[in-house]
């Protein structure tokens, strides 16, 4: 007989790995901590866009849409 170990959500909490509602205040926080310019204004867009605790999941599939939009949009006005 062998021994099945099921993880879900949250498994690898105990070794420092965020959960998903915690990624984008950690995201947002590393990005408003940057010394360069242009991340500190991307993060201070997101914040504008999504809010100060965003869902992660959700923000990078808004993204994504907002980006293969804009790919589309640019091919048909060629």
């Amino acid at each position: 007989m062998s021994t099945t170990y099921v993880f879900g959500a949250g498994a690898s909490r105990d070794v420092g790995y965020p959960l998903a509602s915690e990624m984008g205040d950690g995201l947002l926080d590393f990005m408003l901590k940057s010394h360069d310019t242009w991340i500190r204004a991307s993060g201070e867009f997101l914040i504008d866009t999504f809010g100060r605790s965003p869902n992660i999941e959700y923000l990078i599939t808004e993204l994504q849409s907002r980006i293969d939009l804009h790919q589309r949009c640019s091919i048909t006005r060629r």
